[in-house]
């Protein structure tokens, strides 16, 4: 295997042996830099799918149910006002956009935006949905011009990258000199990932082909030319979500089971548990679960304020401006 820092490298496995679908996964750490890399690497093909429309997302390119879609809503919009702390308008190109709701946002507010999504069927649910112009496949394949943005955003879009750092280069030609990159990841020397290990929520597992800390992260941007602006630890949408999640998984409650009730997949079939195993199992899982909440949620509440004093966030931030 090779690595992102390109140095002849000794890669020794992390976290071994986590079972998704027909896939048993395997975490290597570079002994060089500490960057981790998913194993078995998946085609392309495979990748897609796990992203596809029906898959990842519903037809209108949510995720979740409504009351965590709201909550959503909320982080996006705070999101918005971060970017326009730094860059009041402008253009703005968002690399993993999602169903486009903070382009929307930031349309409605003035901007110019643009969408970039390698999903063919996520891309036209931004452009039937918001109308928005979308770039479909892969950001470091198309021929954009020089300084063509004044803002790029990339919320928790890195690891999930078959090569980061081309992407990151990309981001520094077609980004206007005083151009801002706003970029975001799980941190993978977080207190979070510490503790959790393979349970942590973070890995997310198989999307995330890549497992970056923030010094991977910062020393990527540094190499390409960007100035620090700011690093922020405390994140309330994935970090309080983010140990509550971790914390389940560690009881030995089937995993990721909270997410996965939350997601808008949840109760839409009931097919598999008409079998009394599956049956008891679910129930049981969502008992537990709930129960289980009275007393996880104020802890994880505390241990993401004490990730962020210490400066180990599960989840970060990071805005750079790119030197003159």
């Amino acid at each position: 295997m090779k690595c992102l820092c390109k140095k002849k490298s000794n890669f020794k496995k992390k976290i071994t042996d986590i079972r998704i679908g027909k896939y048993n996964f395997s975490i290597y750490k570079c002994t060089k830099c500490g960057i981790g890399k998913t194993y078995p690497i998946l085609t392309k093909k495979e990748i897609e799918s796990f992203h596809d429309v029906g898959q990842y997302r519903d037809e209108e390119g949510k995720r979740f149910n409504n009351l965590i879609e709201y909550l959503v809503n909320v982080f996006k919009e705070k999101r918005a006002k971060r970017i326009m702390s730094f860059k009041s308008v402008g253009k703005i190109l968002d690399i993993g956009a999602g169903r486009g709701l903070l382009l929307s946002i930031l349309k409605k507010k003035g901007w110019n935006v643009v969408a970039s999504e390698v999903n063919r069927k996520t891309a036209d649910v931004i452009r039937n949905r918001f109308k928005l112009p979308v770039l479909e496949g892969d950001i470091d394949k198309f021929k954009i011009k020089k300084n063509s943005f004044d803002v790029i955003n990339m919320s928790h879009v890195l690891e999930h990258l078959k090569d980061p750092i081309s992407v990151i280069k990309k981001c520094r030609f077609i980004l206007k000199k005083e151009g801002f990159i706003f970029i975001a990841i799980p941190n993978n020397d977080s207190l979070q990932s510490k503790f959790g290990k393979k349970h942590w929520y973070h890995l997310s597992l198989p999307y995330h082909l890549y497992h970056l800390t923030e010094k991977n992260l910062l020393d990527l941007l540094k190499l390409n030319g960007f100035e620090i602006k700011y690093i922020k630890h405390f994140d309330g949408e994935m970090n309080i979500f983010g140990w509550t999640q971790t914390i389940l998984n560690c009881l030995g409650i089937k995993r990721d089971f909270l997410f996965d009730i939350l997601t808008y997949r949840s109760f839409r079939s009931f097919k598999n548990l008409r079998k009394p195993k599956n049956f008891f199992n679910f129930f049981s899982n969502l008992f537990f679960t709930f129960i289980s909440l009275i007393l996880i949620l104020p802890i994880s509440f505390l241990f993401s304020i004490l990730e962020a004093i210490i400066q180990k966030g599960g989840c970060i931030e990071v805005c750079a401006q790119l030197k003159q």
